[in-house]
This record gives structure tokens, sequence and C-alpha cells, in this order.
């Protein structure tokens, strides 16, 4: 075996554990990775305050929100490591509530296909993953 296939296979044990851990504590986890990224000043927390200064907001908001900022991304992280982690038929039963699946539905039953844009925020590999369950589809990013 490599040491690329080693650590691979060390990488993928590691990423295991938060995602072994019940979600309440996944989340709880990555807004400690969140809180640890403000407070160390991380390149993450440094274009939150960025993007923040860009867009006119009021300095005495900036902390308060990167923190909000922060803690969402981390508790994300973590999510995304519990799905890469299982298999589709165990992430699809996390799936609680879907908002637009009749339009979906209705779209796909025209048989001309349907584009889903999706912004870059909350679990959008689990989107994907339902996503795989309900047509076959193609992914496009950039």
């Amino acid at each position: 075996m490599s040491f690329a296939d080693l650590l691979g296979r060390a990488l993928h044990a590691l990423a295991k554990l938060p995602g072994a851990l019940p979600l309440a504590w996944q989340r709880a986890l990555g807004r400690g990775f969140g809180r640890l990224a403000r407070l160390s000043n991380m390149r993450e927390a440094r274009i939150a305050r960025r993007n923040l200064e860009l867009m006119g907001v009021p300095a005495a908001e900036h902390e308060r929100l990167v923190h909000a900022i922060l803690a969402a991304t981390g508790s994300n992280l973590m999510e995304t490591l519990r799905v890469w982690t299982h298999g589709q038929a165990d992430n699809m039963r996390l799936v609680r509530d879907v908002r637009g699946h009749e339009k979906l539905m209705h779209a796909l039953a025209q048989g001309r296909g349907a584009i889903v844009a999706a912004p870059h925020y909350g679990n959008w590999e689990l989107l994907l993953q339902y996503l795989a369950t309900q047509a076959p589809f193609s992914l496009v990013y950039r």
C-alpha cells in the first residue's frame, strides 16, 4: 500500500469520527471550530470581515456576524463529513422536509428535464444525493 493510499484511509477514518456523532454534537463541534477560526483570525475570518466591510455593514456588527458566519460554516463542515462518510440510503434518512419537491416532479413530468440552481449554502452534498434519488442528473459547477 502506498503512502498516498495510507494517508487517504487515515483521513477517511478521521472524517468518520465527527460523522458518527449525533447531529447536535456535530453542530456544536462545528460551532467550536468556527469560534476557533474567528479568535485565531484564520483566513476565513479575515475574508468574512472583508466581505462585510465591502457590503457596507456597520463595523459595530462585524464581529457578531463573523461569529454567526463561521459558526454556520463549521456546523456545515461537520454535517458534510457525515454525508461523505455514510451511504446514500443512510443519508436519505436525514431528509425530513423538501421544499419545492412538487415543482421538481412537475417539471420532470414534462419530459424536458429541469435545472436546479442552488446556492452553495447549507449541505448541498446531501441535496445532490437527494436529487440522485429522484431522477438521473448531471452536475455543473464553477
